[in-house]
Formats: structure tokens, sequence, C-alpha cells
């Protein structure tokens, strides 16, 4: 009887170690390979107790237990994970072939191939900011790629370094929410964890397949169900298509060896209201294991009570560079042009304007750009604004300088400000809040930029306008072009070139100025509109311009509807920006007469600020 006891026992245990792994596969067929071990042992040592205390190794016992361990290995090795991708914190990059499946093998050589040509496209692309690095020189390159300081998000500072940590929790099939402000650095982040993933896929040290994906370009269908089907298509139909068909991208998906690395939430290309932002958000792609970066102030302002809280748990951001961290890029990037650093060190280092600006890598990398080509430039008043304006009239009058180039420097940047504007006109948000459209970054056809190139043609009679569209497309450096649509190379710079117009329209009527204050502006125009309107580079007679065509715009908006109210907000708050006397006096005799509670909380906000700067 003991020994059918002991056997009863021992099945009883196959049932329980059966059971476990059943358990512990999980979603998409994985299994956390240590759990696994971890329980196995427990019920190993429950035998081993057992057959102990009793001092029986009878021959059914051995048997079961053996029957036990081989039946839970073929569940291990019919269902073992597809890729490990162990973390080593000194390297940040390390894959490991540890019991993962392989792709059939014609499948792993088109995948291969697919990632080879994704790789190259992506080292090939020009740097935004530099027109003498490309892409691969940074992501490629542990001299010139910044190691970029971060936090858990609202939390505590990391001292690890960043894509390793992104690598390790995509190891533990986590979903990772990456923020940080305009040219903090989150593209070239997720460009580096797909370079690293994609050299150990072509190594044969991991079956995980990554995939970038910029969302910009992505278009989207109002059926959710039909999303991973969408997915699929756009990358079919990309210069480099994904070479499987739609049925192995779904058993890869099912199974966690596609990593989708979605960059940019805030620059979808679709007219979004709040509503259809927690639609998209919602979608099935969003639910695949990937890293979503975002724009911090978008997130804050839309995202922050939306179903990405529980898709995305892990949630970081993207701090500032320090000086440490500038420094070694500076270096590194003078050693690379055979400069000298030194000079541009002690520069940046004596001007606080330059030292803040050269905490965003964006800023630094174009700093850079322009002061190893031009030193008597180091003495410029900067600020955001003026680093912006240098470096586009920089490139632009070297576009124009080519042979083939159709339209003078100042002619390209005219037409890149009303490219820029007419994409935020036909978009532009309509209430305080952003209203029912929000501001983004969108792409544009040949015909789309025609359109918002033929009422400017009067002024280039002798160049045909096909020319001038050419011209725009592959002579302004600042557009890029991804199959038939083209698009600002940076979000900032389309950004830059709507709070240019926005300033020329405030020099040019108080008519004008009311049609471009008519609607909310987003805090990343307004941060450039601010710059230049305090830049000491105005004139005092432009400044007594733009005053009194604020005050009359102010005046003759005084009624009660809501494009009447945000003009009078705007165009209040940036008069206490400017600080003029006049100015001043004007908002403070009209807060007491101001009708309106929110726009008089405009003006207390813009007097606060300019009795705070102690102008």
């Amino acid at each position: 009887m003991k020994g059918q006891g002991r056997t009863m026992i021992a099945i009883g245990v196959i049932f329980i170690i059966l059971f476990s792994v059943w358990i512990l596969i999980g979603d998409n067929g994985r299994i956390n390979l240590w759990n696994w071990i971890q329980n196995i042992g427990i019920f190993l040592k429950m035998i081993w107790d057992y057959i102990y205390k009793e001092r029986a190794w009878t021959i059914p016992t051995l048997v079961t237990i053996a029957i036990a361990i081989a039946t839970s290995s073929y569940f291990l090795k019919k269902h073992k994970p597809s890729v490990s991708i162990p973390y080593k914190k000194s390297m940040g990059d390390a894959f490991e072939e540890e019991n993962s499946t392989t792709l059939e093998k014609e499948d792993h050589q088109a995948i291969s191939t697919y990632l080879d040509k994704e790789r190259k496209d992506i080292f090939h692309t020009i740097a935004p900011g530099s027109t003498t690095l490309l892409v691969g020189d940074i992501v490629g390159s542990d001299e010139l790629f910044i190691q970029l300081p971060w936090a858990n998000y609202q939390s505590t500072v990391r001292s690890d370094e960043l894509v390793g940590y992104l690598i390790q929790v995509l190891s533990q099939d986590n979903q990772i929410l990456v923020l940080g402000e305009p040219g903090q650095g989150k593209t070239t982040v997720l460009k580096r964890v797909f370079t690293i993933m994609a050299d150990h896929f072509l190594q044969g040290s991991s079956d995980v397949v990554p995939i970038y994906v910029t969302l910009r370009d992505v278009a989207y269908s109002e059926d959710e169900s039909g999303e991973t089907l969408l997915l699929w298509k756009y990358l079919c139909k990309k210069r480099n298509a994904f070479p499987l068909p739609y049925k192995h991208f779904i058993s890869l998906l099912r199974e966690n060896r596609i990593i989708f690395l979605f960059d940019g939430f805030d620059e979808i290309t679709v007219g979004l209201s709040q509503r259809s932002i927690n639609k998209r958000i919602s979608s099935e792609i969003f639910s695949q294991l990937s890293i979503l970066s975002c724009r911090r102030n978008f997130y804050e302002l839309y995202l922050s009570t939306s179903e990405i809280q529980q898709k995305y748990l892990e949630k970081i951001e993207l701090l500032p560079l320090n000086f440490t961290h500038a420094r070694q890029y500076i270096t590194a990037f003078c050693n690379k042009k055979g400069i000298e650093s030194e000079k541009i060190i002690m520069t940046i280092l004596g001007n606080q304007e330059l030292l803040d600006l050269a905490r965003r890598p964006l800023l630094l990398i174009m700093m850079l750009d322009i002061f190893t080509d031009q030193q008597e430039t180091l003495e410029i008043d900067w600020n955001v604004a003026k680093l912006y304006e240098v470096y586009t009239e920089k490139w632009l009058k070297n576009e124009a300088a080519k042979p083939d180039s159709a339209l003078r420097w100042h002619e390209k940047t005219a037409l890149m400000e009303e490219v820029a504007w007419s994409i935020y006109r036909a978009e532009a948000p309509s209430s305080y809040s952003y209203g029912d459209k929000l501001y983004h970054a969108t792409t544009f056809t040949r015909a789309d930029l025609s359109n918002y190139l033929q009422p400017h043609i009067i002024h280039y009679q002798n160049i045909p306008l096909a020319q001038i569209v050419d011209d725009m497309c592959l002579r302004t450096f600042l557009i890029g072009s991804h199959g038939d649509y083209y698009f600002f190379i940076h979000k900032s710079f389309q950004e830059y070139y709507v709070a240019k117009h926005i300033l020329r329209s405030m020099q040019c009527s108080a008519e004008s100025t009311a049609q471009a204050l008519q609607v909310s502006t987003p805090a990343e125009v307004a941060t450039f509109l601010e710059a230049m309107l305090g830049s000491k580079h105005i004139l005092k007679h432009e400044e007594g311009l733009i005053v009194n065509n604020l005050i009359v715009a102010y005046q003759q908006n005084n009624g009660d509807d809501l494009r009447s109210l945000i003009i009078r907000e705007h165009a209040s708050y940036y008069l206490a920006r400017l600080g003029a006397q006049n100015a001043v006096k004007f908002l403070e005799r009209a807060i007491e007469e101001e009708p309106n509670k929110w726009v008089q909380r405009g003006m207390m906000v813009g007097l606060g600020i300019f009795w705070r700067l102690g102008t």
C-alpha cells in the first residue's frame, strides 16, 4: 500500500507540474523560464523530502519522477520563449542565444535582408541639426551617441545606462513609454535600440525582430479591429517592404517575436480630438510589445488619463543634458572634424543662454554645426529662436548656392514660412485647450505643396510652379521625403516657421495680427515667439509697431465670442512679454475693464511674468 501511495503522490506531482507549465505559458505562448525553474524546483524538493522521510527509493517512484521531468521538458521545448535578451549593465546591448526558436530558413533570410536594408536606410539619413553627420554616425558610434540622463516618470533619477535598461524591460515583455521635450533625443534613442537589436538578429544571437515605425507616416482607419492589418500594409508599402505575408506577421506578433519602436505619438497625422486620441490609443497596435515615444507636454495634456496608463506601465522621461555629457559630445564631434574644441567649450560655458540651449541634444548639434564653420557667430546674443534663425539661414544659403537651385535663400525662407503656416492654419486648434483639432506635424504630397504655394506664385513669375515645388522638396534641406509624402525633417522647424509668421503678422497690421492670434497657440510655437519678442535684435520702431498692432487688435475684438476672447487673451499676454512701457500701462488700465475672467487671468499671468523678470 505504501508503494501505491507513493505512486499516487508522484502522479499527482506530474499533474501539478504540467498545470504549472500550462499556466506559465501565458499570453502568446511565452514562458518566464526562471519562474518555471523555481516552481519545478519546489516540486522536486517536495518529492525529495518525501523519499528521504520514507527512505523508500522504489522503482515506481523513480520512474514517476523521470516521467514528470521528461514531460515538463517536452512542454518547455514546445513552448519555449522566442528570444532571451539578458541585460548587461556595462554594455547595455547584450543579447544571448538562449532557448530561442528559429524562424523558417527562408523567412529568417528574408527578415535578415529586410533589417539590413532598414539599418542602412536609417544610417544614411542626414541627422537633424547637422549637415555633416549622418544618423549612423550617432546611433552607430559610442563616441557620438550621447548617454542621456533619465528618470522614471515623475520619480527617481536613474544612473543606469538608458538603452540597456530599455532592452532589459522589453525582454520582460513590458511596454515602455519614453517622454521628453522637443529635441531631447527620443528618436535617436529609439534608433539606437533598433540598431542594437537588428545587429543581434543579423549576428544570429537573437530571433526577435525590431521594427522602427514613424507614426506620422502611418494612416489610420476608424475600424480598430483592422489596425494590425493596416500596420502590416503600411510596412509592405514602404520602399523597403516587409517581406513576410500577413499570416506569418501575425504569428510572430502572437509569439512576441516582433518589437515595435513607435516614434512620435504626438505627430500622428490626422485631425485629432480628445475622443479620437482615446480611441487611437485603445487600438490593438498599441497592445503589441513596443516602445512608444511622445512629447511630454502632449502626454500630460491628452494622454495622462487615457488607456495608455494600462498599456505602457513603464514610463521614463529624458532629462536635460548636464554639461559633462555636452562636453564629451563636443570633444568627440570636433575630433571627428579634426578641429579644436576648447574654444567652443569655453564660449558655451561663458554664456548662460548657450549653456541652457546645450542641454538639448538637437540644439547642441545645431550649435556645433554653426560654430565649427562660422567662428564669428560666437558673439551673437543667443536664444532658441536666434539659434534656429542662424542655422536655417546658413543651410538655405548652402542649398541656394547649388547650380540647380531655382530660388534664392531668402525666397526659400519665405516659402518655408508659408508652407508651415498653411499646415498650421489647416489643422489649427479652435479653443483654449486646442479644441476639436490638435496642432501636430503633418505630411503632405506634392499636390498639397502646390496648393500651399499657389497663392504666392505671383512673386516668382519667371519660375514655373512645378520647378518651385521641386526646389522646395529637394533643395531646402528642411523637408524630407518618405515615399510620395514630405514633412519637416524635425517638427521643431515647422514650429519655428509658424512663430516667425505670427511675428511678421504682428509687424504688418492689426488685422493680420488678429488673424494670426485667433486660435490657441501650442506651447512649442509660443516658446519660439516669446524668444523672438524678447530678442535684443528687435529694433525700437519695430517694437513700437508690434505694440500698437496688438493694442488695436485687442480693442477691435471686444465681443464675447470665442474668436474675440482668444485674440484679446493672446494680445494682452504678448504685450506683457514685450515689456514696453506703453504696453504695460495699457494692460494696467485694461485689466480693470476686461469683462472676461479668462482674458483677465491671461493679463495677470503676463504682467506677473513681467514683474517677476524685474523689467
